[in-house]
C-alpha cells in the first residue's frame, strides 16, 4: 500500500521523496526480518526462551500506564492527569527518595 498511502513528486531530489524513506525502512524490516527468522527456525530448543518472552511481555505493563495517563488528559487535563502518573511511575520503578519525587 506504500503506492496509495505516499506520493513521488516530481522534479524534486531523491532524499525528500515522501515515499523514500518509508519504502527503505518497510523495505529493511523485511529483509531483516527474513533473515531473522531464518536464522531462527530451529529456536524452539533454546533454553531460557520463555523466560526471556515473558521479560518481553511485562514491559507492556508501562504501555498500560501510558494509557491511563492519555485517557486521563481530556477528562482531567494535562497538569492533573500527568503530574500523578509521574508520581506513580516514578514509585513504581522504585524511586522512594523524597527529592527524587520533588
Amino acid at each position: 500500500m506504500i503506492g496509495w498511502q505516499t506520493s513521488w513528486i516530481a522534479g524534486t531530489g531523491l532524499a525528500v521523496q515522501p515515499r523514500l524513506w518509508p519504502s527503505l525502512s518497510l523495505s529493511g524490516m523485511a529483509f531483516f526480518g527474513a533473515i531473522l527468522r531464518l536464522r531462527t527456525r530451529d529456536a524452539s530448543g533454546m533454553p531460557g526462551r520463555w523466560r526471556e518472552a515473558a521479560l518481553w511481555l511485562r514491559s507492556f505493563e508501562f504501555v498500560g500506564w501510558y494509557v491511563v495517563c492519555v485517557l486521563g488528559v481530556p477528562i482531567l487535563g494535562c497538569l492533573l492527569s500527568t503530574t500523578p502518573f509521574h508520581d506513580l511511575l516514578t514509585l513504581r520503578l522504585g524511586y522512594r527518595c523524597r527529592i527524587v519525587l520533588i
